[in-house]
């Protein structure tokens, strides 16, 4: 029998249900354009490949193809650096001079977002960027001055050589917005095997106010996916109250807690505070000597999750995990 000072001292009981909250794993892709770098003497204005996107979560689930966003024909197609979101950097380009939107326009940028599903499916939930379309361009170590800025731009989604989603005429703005896709209820959207989501982002159409420079600015992308297959277990429970400190064992009985439901590669036991913090993993619930702990109150968990799962320790927050896991009701 596990003690409960062998698990953490500030273990509380007794036990009741106080939080109520599921958590299943997602990978989140970043492309924060923090590193910007384009100068004409050097070359780099035609290199993209700066922009990579960092993944935070379950790494194994979204990924950007060949590393970094890019526009096709680069050479024609350069980029300049511009002041972003909150001090950082930004990416400034050209967009297409017409009103005719086209997709397969060389100057859009392209993000290629590899979902590899696991075991039986993972979805691409949601998409966001910063954008702005400046009255005056402001290039980082450059030029400033008068912009002839889109009234327009577009994003398409294609899977392999099907559209999945479109979006046109989104009006832009001179100051920066967060524009934000929830994909979460598209059922395209939701692959079984290891598929490629093409995403193009083009403005278009100026204002047409006679300046000789013509660009639009963009930020912060990211793009969100869910692995689900996982499914978190239901726990049936009364409360449990011990008279604790009085030399008798205090455990919850081994029948105590009825499970129903649960899918995944690994099952742990998770104890944690009313707030959610993590103070032991037992192997199961019904090992832990409750004696010794000062009054209050503590919280029992069962968690479902694949391997690779980040920050399932003592004295960090359930909230706070990272991979791909479902967590119960307590």
């Amino acid at each position: 029998m596990i003690n409960l000072l062998t698990l953490n001292k500030t273990l509380f009981i007794p036990l009741i249900l106080l939080l109520s909250f599921q958590v299943i794993g997602q990978s989140n892709l970043h492309i924060h354009f923090d590193d910007c770098d384009a100068y004409f003497n050097t070359e780099t204005n035609i290199d993209y490949s700066e922009f990579t996107g960092t993944v935070t979560g379950d790494t194994d689930v979204l990924s950007i193809l060949n590393d970094h966003l890019y526009r096709e024909n680069p050479a024609s197609n350069r980029h300049s650096c511009t002041p972003g979101i909150d001090g950082s950097e930004a990416m400034c380009v050209s967009y297409l001079p017409g009103c005719d939107l086209n997709f397969d326009s060389d100057r859009a940028i392209r993000i290629d977002l590899q979902l590899s599903a696991q075991d039986e499916s993972a979805s691409l939930s949601s998409i966001s960027f910063y954008h702005m379309a400046p009255a005056m361009f402001d290039w980082i170590d450059g030029a400033s001055g008068p912009n002839n800025y889109a009234e327009f731009f577009g994003i398409q989604i294609s899977l392999g050589t099907t559209v999945v989603y479109e979006e046109t005429d989104i009006p832009t703005y001179q100051e920066w917005r967060l524009h934000t896709i929830d994909l979460s209820n598209e059922p395209n959207f939701t692959v079984e095997e290891t598929s490629v989501f093409e995403i193009k982002i083009l403005a278009y159409c100026p204002i047409g106010n006679g300046a000789e420079i013509a660009v639009w600015d963009i930020d912060e992308f990211v793009a969100v996916a869910n692995c689900n297959s996982l499914e978190a277990a239901t726990l049936t429970a009364e409360e449990f109250q011990f008279c604790v400190n009085d030399g008798t064992s205090d455990t919850i009985p081994e029948d105590g807690i009825s499970v129903s439901g649960g899918n995944g590669t690994n099952q742990q036991w998770v104890v944690t505070d009313d707030q959610g913090n993590i103070l032991g993993l037992p192997p199961h619930f019904s090992v832990v000597n409750f004696d010794d702990a000062p009054p209050g109150t503590c919280l029992v968990w069962d968690l479902q999750y694949e391997d690779g799962l980040i920050g399932l320790s003592a004295g960090n927050n359930a909230a706070n995990l990272q991979g791909c896991f479902a967590l119960s009701n307590p």
